[in-house]
């Protein structure tokens, strides 16, 4: 009895030990993270023209040419200067992102962990936020030389101006997603899409970027990558096993049907299962599991994040060896 007693309490201690050792080494990677030099600028296009008057038009549309296309008259815009959602929307954003602070370090940190992990991207010079009238479609467009944030789709789920938007939409217009979409987004862009993909390799795929966007944004949670509220992110992880044998029993893991995609992976406002249980689960599940694949292989393998984008899904998945 007491050597069975002293085994568990060394393998109890040793596990604390490796934990601690991960902890330093997580601590020290972040600090040398901290420390790495990126340069951008940071223009509030959204305060510049909610201040702007009629006959400031022209040197904003100059100092702009981006966001004024030429097909577009000077009448619209005139129109918009005044234009009363227009000027809550402005208010709103002016309230919820009253100066600079706090954007400019959310953009420096996910700049500094995408330059510890891919040292040859070349970043975006010039990062402008603007209002969108709300649209939750394009939070961000990422370019070379140039990124846009919309903060108007940050305002928090709670936000009045979000009435008429769809709940399982607004989960995820919070600040505290502004981090885990420009690394969403990021990821989508260097990871090379699939034509036709099975459900595992859609799910696998949607696995990686949350996986890339889980590293550029390390403070984030994964209900909030996943854009899922605390209880139903407990209830996909309740029922991963369920899921998981609904899609071996009916073959849909190696179907290219595309429905599965809309059913299984798409931001939805449940899963379609068809089921009675469908209305309790949120959309989406296939992320769920193909993030948990993901980190499944991660752990099981050597790779790094370069190595992970040039992953075939299938080799994930087969090396993931993944049983919820």
């Amino acid at each position: 009895m007491k050597f069975l007693i002293r085994s568990v309490f060394i393998s109890m201690w040793l596990v604390m030990l490796f934990a601690i050792c991960i902890a330093c080494t997580d601590d020290k990677k972040e600090r040398d993270i901290s420390q790495i030099r990126v340069a951008f600028k940071l223009f509030r296009f959204d305060l510049e023209f909610a201040r702007t008057e009629p006959e400031e038009l022209n040197r904003l549309k100059l100092e702009y040419p981006f966001f004024f296309p030429e097909k577009v008259p000077d009448s619209i815009w005139l129109a918009k200067l005044n234009d009363g959602l227009q000027k809550e929307l402005e208010r709103e954003v002016a309230r919820v992102f009253p100066d600079n602070d706090e954007l400019e370090e959310e953009l420096r940190s996910v700049f500094q962990h995408i330059k510890y992990y891919f040292p040859e991207v070349k970043l975006p010079a010039k990062v402008v936020t603007t209002t969108s009238e709300v649209d939750y479609r394009h939070k961000v467009i990422w370019t070379d030389s140039l990124l846009v944030l919309s903060l108007d789709t940050f305002l928090g789920s709670e936000n009045k101006l979000y009435e008429g938007v769809y709940d399982y939409i607004k989960i995820g217009m919070t600040k505290e997603r502004i981090a885990p979409e420009l690394g969403m987004e990021f990821a989508s862009q260097i990871i090379p899409s699939i034509n036709r993909p099975t459900l595992i390799e859609a799910m696998v795929q949607e696995g990686q970027k949350l996986y890339i966007a889980q590293q550029l944004s390390p403070g984030s949670s994964e209900a909030i990558l996943l854009e899922y509220t605390d209880s139903e992110y407990n209830w996909t992880q309740a029922n991963a096993r369920f899921v998981w044998e609904y899609f071996i029993t009916n073959d849909l893991l190696f179907s290219t049907e595309p429905q599965l995609y809309n059913r299984f992976v798409a931001q939805a406002p449940f899963s379609k299962f068809y089921l009675d249980m469908d209305r309790e689960s949120p959309g989406g599940v296939g992320k769920y599991l193909g993030l948990q694949i993901v980190n499944s292989f991660m752990d099981r393998s050597e790779t790094d994040l370069k190595g992970l984008l040039t992953t075939r899904p299938e080799v994930i998945f087969n090396k993931a060896k993944y049983k919820p």
